[in-house]
């Protein structure tokens, strides 16, 4: 248990710190778009990249989650000419169907141009970010091969480099040729580029046996992979559902200048999930580890604990966007988007849930339940799809933020049904921590009355001043709430205290006495 708590602590944090360098890199591009384009153009470039993106789980077919869950096997049985073998067919299969993936849509470049887009402008958009999307596809394989070896610096570190390519690139292509959306395009091919080369070089450093293992495409393999990536590429159908049906509904049905905030509101309010999604990269091929040994302590314990810590980490950061949408957007993309205002801190809302969510999904996929996952997110998305088509006309991006919450919620309570269904046919005691949660929500219900009094009593002319004072005095209100009401425990400090990550002393005492 000691080995694997501290190798999920260590890789979170690992992870986790190189998102949010990525994170902050990737505002500083949005950032910069945002005041070099006009809304419009803005709106443009990421109605077309979200099209584009559409396409790649058609790419990618399950393949990689496939790589991810089977690399830690093999490792485990010393098949490493399965590895290799496991890559080539993954690269094969995917280079043949970007190819007929990016034929059909340069055929109808023009139509869709003129007749979704709206913009003529759109066709070398377009033509630009398929041939993106075909050297895309190494950087992604490349990347999920490093987490099912987990070699989770290069897995974070390699993410970092793609949108820090880009955003140089696209520094160098405006500074050259001025800015409009099409150089945007041509940054993220030269970025993506660069970045897959580097990463091939280090997929050689960290399995030197890729060169030496023979190549074996027997159909045992094939078949085997391909068993666990269809309903991974049947749940990933419905996760892009989720995901872009709202942008591409918006594209449809409204226009370009709502598109453009709506890209505001929904990758401001995903910060929210950087926490989780460093601890699900993790997670997911330890569980596949576990589950292969047959160890199943670290699940039942842990869980629980995981599921608590993240939702008592990501809170705060929800009250930021529900309570000063204003002032965040003002920051990063300037008083042109204020409209995205209430997109934002509706998404706020639904991250809590999808944060749960997709960590007791990943659960299930580690322990090779893909099945499971695909009709939790497929009876989201359907509801997702209906509920798009039905408000975003009326609506806009209100409508969208809106399903976008109610399909979280859905995506939650669905999650943990099967996983604790899952759980009691093959004998692992789990159950989700409802009252240390509720304990916890409550803190942030209150916290979050304490923010809007002290806004209407303070009178600061400076509204960063003001929103610091109110931080401060709120936010130490809800870290005393943590321990007094009891949402962590001495139980979970026990856990904790296994992790060889050096905290101070008085800092454990200083917890211990609080809970208390």
């Amino acid at each position: 248990m000691t080995n694997y708590v501290d190798r999920i602590a260590k890789g979170t944090v690992i992870v986790f710190a190189m998102l949010i360098l990525s994170g902050f890199v990737g505002y500083l591009l949005r950032m910069f778009l945002a005041r070099n384009l006009s809304v419009a153009e803005y709106g443009l470039f990421y109605a077309v990249f979200m099209f584009i993106s559409l396409f790649g789980l058609f790419r990618d077919i399950g393949l990689n989650q496939a790589i991810v869950k089977f690399i830690p096997e093999f490792l485990v049985k010393k098949e490493f000419s399965r590895i290799k073998s496991s890559i080539v067919i993954s690269v094969l299969i995917q280079s043949s169907l970007s190819l007929v993936i990016i034929s059909v849509l340069l055929y109808f470049s023009n139509a869709l141009a003129l007749s979704f887009f709206k913009n003529p402008a759109a066709t070398g958009i377009v033509a630009t970010l398929l041939i993106f999307f075909l050297v895309q596809l190494f950087f992604q394989l490349f990347k999920f091969t490093f987490q099912g070896f987990q070699s989770m610096k290069l897995f974070a570190f390699s993410e970092f480099l793609y949108i820090l390519f880009v955003f140089l690139s696209v520094i160098i292509l405006f500074a050259l040729f001025g800015p409009s959306p099409i150089n945007v395009a041509y940054g993220y091919l030269i970025g993506t580029s660069i970045v897959s080369a580097i990463c091939f070089l280090s997929l050689v450093k960290i399995f030197p046996r890729f060169f030496g293992e023979k190549i074996q495409i027997d159909k045992n393999l094939t078949k085997k992979l391909f068993f666990f990536a269809l309903p991974v590429l049947i749940a990933g159908i419905a996760n892009l559902i989720i995901g872009y049906t709202d942008t591409i509904c918006l594209t449809f049905f409204r226009s370009l200048e709502e598109v453009g905030l709506y890209q505001v509101a929904m990758p401001t309010a995903q910060v929210m999930m950087y926490f989780a999604s460093a601890l699900i990269s993790v997670l997911f091929p330890v569980i596949s580890e576990l589950w292969t040994m047959k160890n199943y302590s670290f699940i039942s314990e842990g869980l629980s604990l995981l599921l608590k810590f993240s939702f008592i980490l990501i809170l705060p950061a929800g009250l930021i966007f529900f309570s000063f949408p204003e002032i965040v957007i003002n920051l990063l993309f300037g008083s042109s988007y204020l409209g995205a205002v209430h997109p934002l801190q509706i998404l706020s809302v639904g991250f809590l849930f999808f944060t749960l969510g997709v960590i007791l999904t990943t659960t299930l996929n580690g322990i090779g339940k893909p099945v499971i996952n695909t009709k939790i997110v497929f009876f989201a998305a359907i509801f997702n799809l209906i509920a798009n088509i039905i408000l975003v006309p009326i609506y806009g991006t209100v409508g969208a933020a809106m399903t976008t919450l109610v399909s979280y919620l859905i995506y939650l309570l669905l999650s943990d049904y099967f996983l604790n269904k899952e759980f009691g046919r093959i004998g692992i005691k789990f159950k989700i921590p409802y009252l240390p949660l509720m304990r916890t929500f409550l803190g942030g219900l209150i916290t979050l009355a304490i923010i809007f009094v002290l806004k209407n009593i303070l009178i600061i002319a400076n509204p960063w001043l003001e929103m610091t004072v109110v931080l401060i005095f709120s936010f130490s209100f809800y870290l005393l709430w943590i321990f007094y009401a009891k949402c962590l425990t001495i139980d979970d400090l026990k856990i904790l205290g296994k992790i060889n990550v050096p905290i101070p002393d008085w800092v454990i005492d200083f917890v211990k006495k609080m809970i208390r």
